[in-house]
């Protein structure tokens, strides 16, 4: 057994979410108290790339806006901080502003409970459904691939990602920068194609 080479594992391609895809899933949250909740939680997962576990676990006390920060407990009960943006910030709050409770979680369900893993889950792609988006698996985890790519796409380097992401290695990271300048090398053929510039 020694001898032999494990198999491969697949690598596909990773698609994240569109700029058009994100405006039509925020179009379909409006402005209902669970309308809100669904808004801030899709800008704080494409401004973070928090796990869904780590959405989930999210508590009132773990925010602050002032240093615009939120503290996650990620893998392995390591605990990290990450940044949100002010336009997250803004959607969380009014989130916020709807609740009457004395829960200790970011996020409630329409029963007032604790939103669970399954249950972000079930919103998000209940969200995609209503959306009418096709191409793309609409769920937490590829919010977390728009964030990273995103993040790469707008100058953030490889060590940034990751911390943010909370990998433990880069390894992980870099299946995301491959992604993305797979994708990239596909627009930059229509400059190169040897078939084209032959113009045989």
């Amino acid at each position: 057994m020694a001898t032999i080479k494990p198999p491969r594992t697949e690598q596909k391609v990773i698609r994240p979410f569109t700029k058009q895809q994100i405006a039509d899933l925020l179009t379909t949250c409006g402005d209902s108290p669970t309308g809100l909740r669904n808004r801030a939680m899709i800008l704080t997962m494409l401004d973070t790339g928090l796990r869904v576990s780590e959405m989930a676990a999210i508590q009132l006390k773990d925010m602050d806006f002032d240093k615009e920060t939120i503290i996650v407990m990620g893998k392995g009960a390591k605990q990290r901080i990450v940044r949100i943006g002010h336009k997250t910030q803004e959607s969380i709050l009014r989130y916020l502003l709807t609740r009457q409770d004395e829960c200790p979680a970011l996020w409630l369900s329409t029963t007032g409970t604790d939103l669970s893993t399954e249950g972000i889950k079930v919103v998000i792609r209940e969200l995609g459904k209503r959306a009418g988006l096709t191409g793309v698996r609409c769920s937490p985890h590829t919010f977390r691939h728009t964030f990273a790519t995103q993040s790469l796409i707008n100058g953030a380097g490889e060590f940034e990602v990751q911390s943010l992401l909370g990998h433990s290695t880069l390894t992980m990271t870099k299946r995301y920068t491959a992604s993305l300048r797979s994708e990239y090398a596909v627009q930059e053929h229509k400059k190169f194609s040897p078939v084209d510039n032959m113009r045989l």
